[in-house]
Order: C-alpha cells, then sequence, then structure tokens
C-alpha cells in the first residue's frame, strides 16, 4: 500500500516537471515512458496486493480450522482424563474383590484341607469298622459252630497273595452284596460292571469317570443297580441265585456280541445263530459253573445275611 501511494507522489511530480521544465516536449516523452512504467508497476503491485490478501484469507480459513480442532481435541482430552479417572476407580474395586477372593479362597482351601482331613479319618474308621465287622462275623460263626446249629459253611474270599489291592479288597468283599470277579491287573467283574480299583494315598478306590471313588462308597453307590441287573439275568436264565451266575462268562459273551441277558426273553429261540443268551448251550454253560463263577462263592448271600445281623447288633 505505501509503495502504491509513493508511485503516486513520483507520478504528480513528473506532471509537476513536465509543465515547469523549459523542454517540456522532450522531457514529457520521456515522462510518458516513466509513467507507463509507473502505472506496469502499480498494476503488478495490486496484483500482487490481491494474491497476498488471498493468501491471507486462506490462512486466517486455517487457522480458524485448526483452532477448532484444538478445541476439539482439548475436550476429548478431558473426556479421556475422566474416563481414566473412572476406570482407575474400577480397578481398585477390582483390586479389593480380588482381595477379598483370595481372603476366600484361603478359607476353602484350608476348608477343604480339614474336610480332606475329616474323609481320610472317617476312611480310616471305615476301614476300622470293616475290620471289626469282619472278626464279628468271624466270631460269630464260631459260636453258631460251637452251638452246633447246622450251616451251610460260608465260602470267603480269598485273596492272592501279594497283590495289595487284592488284599485291601477282601475287607470289604466279605460284606459286599454283589458277586465279584478278579481279572487280574486291578481289574475285575463287579456284577455286569468291570471296574478297576487301586490303593491311592494308602486308600483302596475304585475309578468311576474321570475320578475316583473310595471302595466303601462306590459298594454303596452302585450295589442295588447290580442287583437288579443280576437279578433280571436269573429270571431270563432261569438260575435261582445271582451268587450262581459265572460274571466272567456273562461279561466276555456280551462282548463277543452274544447280547445283554438283561433284555432276553426267557422263550427264546434256542437256536439263535448268534449264539445269545437266551439259548440252551449258554443256558446249561451257566448251570454247569453254578458255585464257581463268583469269587463270594454260591452261599455268599447267606452270609451277607448273617452280616447284617451282625451290623444290627
Amino acid at each position: 500500500m505505501q509503495k502504491s501511494q509513493e508511485l503516486l507522489k513520483n507520478i504528480d511530480a513528473m506532471e509537476n516537471k513536465k509543465v515547469t521544465d523549459a523542454n517540456k516536449d522532450t522531457v514529457g516523452a520521456s515522462l510518458e515512458q516513466e509513467k507507463e512504467t509507473l502505472g506496469l508497476k502499480l498494476r503488478w503491485a495490486s496484483d500482487e496486493r490481491e494474491i497476498i490478501y488471498k493468501d491471507l484469507q486462506e490462512a486466517i480459513t486455517l487457522m480458524k480450522s485448526k483452532q477448532r480442532e484444538v478445541l476439539e481435541q482439548e475436550q476429548r482430552i478431558r473426556e479421556i482424563t475422566k474416563e481414566i479417572s473412572e476406570i482407575r476407580i474400577i480397578i481398585e474395586d477390582k483390586k479389593k474383590m480380588i482381595f477379598e477372593l483370595e481372603t476366600q479362597v484361603e478359607v476353602c482351601n484350608e476348608t477343604i484341607d480339614s474336610l480332606t482331613t475329616s474323609i481320610e479319618d472317617l476312611d480310616n474308621t471305615i476301614s476300622e469298622l470293616a475290620q471289626a465287622l469282619y472278626e464279628k462275623e468271624s466270631r460269630l460263626s464260631y459260636l453258631i459252630q460251637e452251638a452246633g446249629i447246622p450251616v451251610e459253611p460260608e465260602i470267603n474270599y480269598k485273596a492272592v497273595k501279594g497283590d495289595e489291592v487284592d488284599e485291601m479288597l477282601a475287607l470289604y468283599m466279605q460284606n459286599c452284596p454283589v458277586p465279584v470277579k478278579r481279572l487280574g491287573g486291578g481289574f475285575y467283574l463287579f456284577g455286569t460292571r468291570k471296574i478297576f480299583a487301586k490303593i491311592m494315598n494308602g486308600k483302596l478306590v475304585v475309578r468311576v469317570g474321570g475320578g475316583y471313588m473310595f471302595i466303601s462308597e462306590f459298594i454303596a453307590t452302585y450295589s442295588d443297580p447290580e442287583i437288579a441287573k443280576l437279578t433280571k439275568i436269573c429270571q431270563n436264565l432261569g438260575i435261582d441265585s445271582i451268587w450262581d451266575l459265572d460274571l466272567e462268562e456273562l461279561f466276555y459273551n456280551k462282548n463277543r456280541g452274544g447280547g445283554s441277558p438283561l433284555n432276553s426273553p426267557k422263550g427264546m429261540n434256542d437256536s439263535s445263530p448268534r449264539g445269545g443268551f437266551g439259548n440252551a448251550s449258554f443256558k446249561k454253560s451257566m448251570k454247569n459253573k453254578v458255585g464257581n463263577g463268583s469269587i463270594n462263592g454260591t452261599n455268599r448271600q447267606k452270609a451277607f445275611n448273617a452280616s447284617a445281623i451282625v451290623r444290627k447288633m
């Protein structure tokens, strides 16, 4: 702007010089040329001013946009700061909850340890009671024999010497209401059910699903269902007692595809091509093995009834 004013002053000065100069014609031509030059410079300065003004307007617009962005970022920062404060409060609350839960877990672990100890004590008590019951049964048998009462001899379970599992199992089998057959390697037939037994932490346990169950608990839980199965098998095969069944014959005949004796009708065709439990040859085989199939013995049921009397004493 200042440059334009100076150019205008120079033009005015030239005009004055043109009038006052003695050689005004020569000077006038020179001044005209200089005036034209100055006019061009004035137009160039004006154009440049317009460009600068336009750039200045764009810069102002951009600055205002940046200011809005800055304000928005500041607002977002305030919101994030508030969220962080709230999250810190939540984290502190969670830490308190975790501490309380850890305390509860410690209490539960102590309770579990206490209950585990109690269970072990109870299991020891059960073992002692089983031993005491066995001694009482032996005493009862002795007294009955001394009194001259005719009783069919009880066939006790004879454990395999050196087999710790079998020896410990013998203490429980004396009062087990279900016939059991030893297969070896810790495997047994508990009625129609194949089981695996082992000693764990000095206790006899039976594998059930993905875990283990104490033998006494297992007998109490699964005896009734097995007795029901064996009773139905006896009815289908025409056998008087579940203690007369050959468990191993039943098990392996079933696995060979002979079918289940639980659902075999008494009137099943004896010439069944599958060799099922309903045919005459199998019934004959079972009857020929009466008294030899169960490790508990033919007269085990009578002995168990005597055990029941002792348990009521």
